[in-house]
C-alpha cells in the first residue's frame, strides 16, 4: 500500500512537470485569432510555403507564418519579452519589423514581427499577450490582391523553427 502511494505520488509528480512544461511553451495570440493566412493570388501564409527562386536558382522557402491582421489590429506579443531591436523589412522604409527577445520560462525564444507599427524604443519589456504594435498596411507593398497580414518568424536558441505549433 505503501509502495503504491509512493508511485502514484511520483506519476502524479512527473505529469505536473510535463504538463507545465508543455504549458510554458504555449504562446500568446499575436493577432486577434492567430488564423494562419491561406493561399490567395500572391501565395500561401503556411510555414515553408514555396517563394520561388534565388538569383542562383535554388529555391526559396516562406521563413515564418502570416497571421491575418488588418491595418491598426493590435498585435500582442507572445510571450513575455524584451524589444531588443525594430526596422525595416528588407531595407524598405515604409514597412516596420520589430525582434522580442523572450525574458523568464521564455529566454530561449526570439522573435520577429514584419509589417507592423511600432513606435517605443528598443530595451521596453512587454508580458506575455500584452499590446506591442499595430498592423500596417501591407495592401501598399503587394496590392489588393493579398490577405492583409503580419509576418512572424520564431527562433529558439538562434535557430529558426516552425511557429505553427505554438499558434494554433
Amino acid at each position: 500500500m505503501k509502495k503504491a502511494i509512493i508511485t502514484t505520488a511520483l506519476v502524479l509528480l512527473i505529469m505536473k512537470k510535463a504538463f507545465s512544461k508543455s504549458n510554458s511553451a504555449k504562446f500568446a495570440n499575436i493577432t486577434a485569432n492567430n488564423d494562419i493566412r491561406e493561399c490567395d493570388p500572391k501565395g500561401c501564409g503556411h510555414f515553408g510555403a514555396n517563394r520561388g527562386y534565388n538569383a542562383d536558382g535554388t529555391r526559396r522557402y516562406h521563413r515564418g507564418i502570416d497571421l491575418v491582421a488588418n491595418e491598426n489590429d493590435a498585435i500582442k506579443t507572445p510571450f513575455d519579452c524584451v524589444v531588443n531591436r525594430y526596422g525595416y523589412v528588407a531595407g524598405d522604409k515604409a514597412h516596420q519589423l520589430i525582434e522580442l527577445q523572450g525574458v523568464g520560462g521564455f529566454k530561449d525564444y526570439k522573435a520577429k514581427i514584419m509589417y507592423v507599427k511600432y513606435n517605443n524604443n528598443v530595451n521596453v519589456s512587454f508580458s506575455k499577450g500584452e499590446i506591442v504594435c499595430y498592423a500596417d498596411d501591407i495592401k501598399q507593398k503587394y496590392g489588393t490582391s493579398i490577405t492583409p497580414h503580419v509576418h512572424v518568424e520564431i527562433y529558439k536558441k538562434g535557430v529558426l523553427i516552425d511557429p505553427t505549433p505554438f499558434v494554433s
